[in-house]
């Protein structure tokens, strides 16, 4: 096991980064004031592999704290605004609904606004840290595969290096398989539409790395000797490391429609939670709507039979009108 597969996470995003130029021109005329750039998050001007998660979920804590500054400053803005509104309306009623017209419009886009650049700073955040985890499984893979050709290659081969370095190879592969089948999860999570259009994406990711497991495997088979001693013992390893991604039984062969049933399998349980709680939601609606309709039949029921007795009733219960 390798020590730093720990301190790296498979947090998905459909992103790639692209940060924005905001540069201002050097065009400008020596009297306009030039508003200084933002100071970039430290996470983009520092990089540690071996802590790459935790940074990640740190400056994802900042983001949003600035968020929250940002939109405490908008609502006193709109506060202070009101209290504004508040005192026009007894000297200048009409004046006092233009004004209130015209900030609740400024209001709503302020509002629209910041909710769009917090939604571009989380996507920018995500982006880079999805580009910096498939580096690291990319590289791992590339020494991976370079330890065990290596291994191989000795004469004669070590039996136990050969191993260590194609359990080294294996386990790389497989975080890539995680990485690759947790973001699809994800996007099943938060947009069924963004799931179905990496679907395909999703299945061609994992039926290449089925093919560099299984080439792996048959590069080990051109040694039977060593194949006779840890070739089983490599199997086993596979199937164990598929497991770990709740990858059901019948599901474990590494074929393209294999891969595919496991993404329709995900796809369905998500599908039938959603309709579910779809189920429920109308039910709750149902209800509410039934209690309104009764509580309505209620109070005519009382008015028709106070017109009736001609006075107000207090205690009204209409089953004691058909005794």
């Amino acid at each position: 096991y390798d020590e730093n597969d720990q301190n790296w996470d498979t947090t998905p995003s459909s992103t790639t980064y692209s940060p924005k130029s905001t540069a201002p021109s050097t065009s400008t005329l020596a009297t306009t004031k030039i508003t200084p750039l933002p100071t970039p998050d430290p996470y983009f001007t520092h990089f540690d592999p071996r802590n790459e998660h935790q940074s990640y979920k740190e400056a994802q804590e900042r983001l949003e704290e600035a968020h929250r500054e940002k939109v405490t400053r908008v609502m006193k803005d709109w506060s202070d605004l009101e209290e504004r509104y508040q005192d026009m309306r007894s000297s200048d009623p009409r004046g006092a609904d233009s004004f209130k017209q015209r900030m609740t419009q400024r209001f709503q886009q302020t509002v629209q606004a910041l909710e769009e650049e917090g939604d571009a700073e989380k996507h920018q955040l995500a982006a880079m840290h999805q580009q910096r985890v498939l580096a690291h499984i990319n590289q791992r893979k590339k020494e991976a595969m370079t330890c065990y050709t290596q291994a191989l290659n000795d004469q004669p081969p070590n039996t136990h290096r050969v191993q260590k370095c194609l359990q080294k190879l294996l386990r790389a592969l497989h975080k890539d398989r995680a990485h690759a089948i947790t973001h699809y999860r994800h996007l099943l999570q938060s947009s069924l539409e963004a799931a179905n259009r990496e679907q395909a994406r999703t299945l061609e990711r994992l039926t290449d790395i089925d093919r560099t497991v299984n080439q792996s495997m048959q590069m080990l088979k051109r040694y039977p000797e060593l194949s006779s001693k840890i070739g089983q013992l490599m199997d086993d390893y596979i199937q164990a490391l598929r497991s770990k991604d709740e990858t059901p039984g019948s599901l474990l062969a590494m074929t393209t429609d294999a891969e595919a049933a496991i993404l329709d399998k995900y796809k369905s349980d998500v599908v039938s939670k959603q309709a579910e709680r779809e189920r429920q939601r109308l039910q709750e609606k149902a209800r509410k709507e039934q209690r309104k309709k009764e509580r309505m039949e209620l109070r005519d029921e009382k008015k028709r039979v106070e017109e009736a007795l001609g006075k107000k009733i207090s205690n009204f219960d209409p089953e004691d009108m058909e005794n």
